[in-house]
């Protein structure tokens, strides 16, 4: 592996005479660039774990993407990736089947190649395991499995550096290791499982409580039950307050309680409080 600088131009994938061919250009050009790191640098233990590398190269992509061209730019792009998702994993297999042999699954990648969902699922699942345990702990994990990652498929006798691999189970052992929450229910509903549930969700503010009500109804899954939700707060004084929700009713109502007092916004003289009346977020 050498060190080494890319310079290319937009002009790369699309003609000149293109319009607005820059963001899409540069998506191409980023992932190319991260998979020489996560592919070729560093690879999957097994045919299993091959979204776990994709995954990863197009969330390393994706964090230039935010760099480069803007926060509100990348969250549109994922945002349009969730649908995407939602709208064809219908009735698909998971990224890991546990009922297929590694070498199965390989030779089935070989004859049919990858789908459009698992290129998009496997950002999708990597992108929530970031916003789950944030993203300073995320980061240390993979700085982790890049520096001490070695592989155990027989290379041993091989002279020279030995290959870095990643494996799916390893990360979330990590991922353990650094973080107090438990993935296991995340694994098994978007890793091992298949279906992507649709939520509809209300929010009210119970001033007398201090509390968030949250009433929500889940949609188009099947196998919802141990469902496990992150829903960060915002408040007031940069405050900022996660709470770690356990779906298993189709609908609920549940209480929030918030760190924030409820202060009264001082009315103008003509007796105006410019609509805001009581601030809490």
């Amino acid at each position: 592996i050498y060190s080494g600088c890319c310079i290319l131009g937009t002009n790369v994938c699309h003609e000149l005479n293109k319009l607005q061919q820059a963001f899409a250009t540069r998506n191409i050009l980023a992932y190319c660039v991260a998979s020489q790191w996560f592919g070729c640098y560093i690879g999957p233990s097994s045919w299993k774990d091959l979204w776990l590398i994709r995954g990863l190269a197009q969330h390393v992509a994706h964090t230039y993407t935010a760099k480069s061209m803007g926060l509100a730019e990348s969250q549109w792009q994922m945002m349009e990736k969730f649908e995407r998702v939602c709208e064809l994993d219908v009735d698909r297999p998971p990224l890991i089947d546990g009922r297929i042999k590694d070498s199965t699954f390989g030779i089935r990648l070989l004859l049919w190649g990858v789908s459009e969902l698992e290129v998009l699922k496997s950002h999708c699942v990597v992108h929530m395991m970031e916003q789950k345990i944030g993203s300073d702990i995320f980061v240390k994990v993979l700085q982790r499995l890049a520096r001490g990652t070695s592989s155990n498929d027989g290379t041993d006798f091989i002279p020279g550096p030995k290959p870095l691999t990643v494996c799916t189970v390893t990360i979330f052992q990590q991922l353990k290791k650094v973080h107090t929450i438990d993935v296991t229910g995340f694994a098994e509903q978007w890793i091992y499982g298949f279906g992507c549930p649709r939520i509809r969700m209300g929010v009210s503010v119970n001033i007398k409580k201090s509390k968030l009500e949250l009433a929500y109804r889940i949609e188009s899954v099947s196998n919802h039950k141990g469902l496990q939700m992150t829903i960060r707060v915002f408040e007031c004084e940069d405050v900022t307050n996660d709470h770690h929700i356990d779906m298993n009713e189709d609908q609920d109502v549940i209480e929030l309680a918030c760190k924030s007092r409820v202060r009264k916004v001082q009315k103008s003289k003509d007796g105006d409080d410019g609509g805001y009346g009581s601030e809490l977020f």
